[in-house]
């Protein structure tokens, strides 16, 4: 089976497509234990460091991207949502705010003070109003609109 070796804070690791990741351990390259934290994969790589599995996978197959920068301008986005999903295929760099867009957010609540549905979207952490509405469906037409507009990257 072919892999692709990468370094990742100074550890070297063998990234294999099945997404398995090995590294040294007593002069042998052995499978990682991945865990799960809020449904993103995990390893452990050293000193109790852990790095995301889906960071070490585009680096895999990117390598002249930058997995030790961790700001909010390096973020890896899954294009599906599904945050376990970490096929090179769902993979992108983002943004936090691009990372942001990429949600299944409702984009609308009921108004209690006018009995209507308000719709809403963020951006650059400001909310815009885009209207209220007497049902559910127009709220979420008018959100799903404004997004594809908004929410492109």
């Amino acid at each position: 089976m072919d892999f692709i070796e990468v370094e990742v804070f100074g550890v070297p690791l063998r990234y294999y497509d099945d997404e398995r990741i090995e590294k040294i351990s007593r002069g042998k390259w052995k499978p990682m234990k991945q865990s799960n934290c809020y449904g993103y994969k995990l390893i452990r790589i050293k000193n109790g460091k852990k790095v995301q599995v889906h960071r070490v996978v585009y680096k895999a197959n990117n390598l002249s991207w930058n997995v030790e920068d961790t700001s909010k301008n390096n973020l890896i986005d899954h294009i599906d949502t599904c945050r376990s999903n970490n096929k090179i295929s769902n993979l992108q760099v983002a943004t936090a705010q691009q990372n942001a867009f990429n949600t299944n957010a409702k984009g609308f609540c009921f108004h209690k003070a006018t009995n209507k549905y308000r719709a809403r979207i963020k951006l650059d952490g400001k909310s815009i109003h885009l209207g209220c509405f007497d049902t559910e469906a127009e709220a979420r037409n008018t959100y799903l609109k404004a997004k594809a507009i908004y929410h492109k990257f």
